[in-house]
């Protein structure tokens, strides 16, 4: 099993859960369960992504823009939610998402920034 450095495992785990979380709020309705498949390989210094859900689609079937929310100057008075899809468009390269059928498809690339061998060490 390849290896990966401190801060490319941190943003990998980051993404995903960021996804994974949206496709649990939002492409399957509240209350209703559904299969999510993830796949992930290497290629070349790269981490390839797939995430696979069978739930709603994306509004007009198109990744979200991606914009961070305003910042108030009372720290206290951050927003909950907005981050993720900023974050996500920040961490991870080459985003696509595609509806086919009831299925969504989305990928994305994660650079690791050194090749990933099996014996690497951290």
């Amino acid at each position: 099993m390849p290896r990966l450095n401190a801060d490319v495992s941190g943003s990998l785990e980051l993404v995903l859960a960021e996804v994974l979380n949206n496709i649990v709020k939002h492409a399957y309705p509240e209350g209703q369960e559904g299969p999510i498949e993830v796949s992930m390989h290497t290629r070349g210094e790269d981490i390839e992504c797939r995430v696979k859900d069978f739930g709603r689609a994306m509004p007009n079937e198109a990744l979200p823009a991606g914009i961070a929310p305003d910042i108030p100057e009372e720290l206290d008075c951050l927003p909950e939610g907005g981050f993720g899809w900023f974050l996500i468009g920040e961490l991870a390269k080459d985003l696509t998402y595609t509806r086919r059928d009831s299925t969504n498809l989305f990928s994305f690339r994660m650079p690791a920034g050194l090749p990933i061998a099996a014996n690497q060490t951290n």
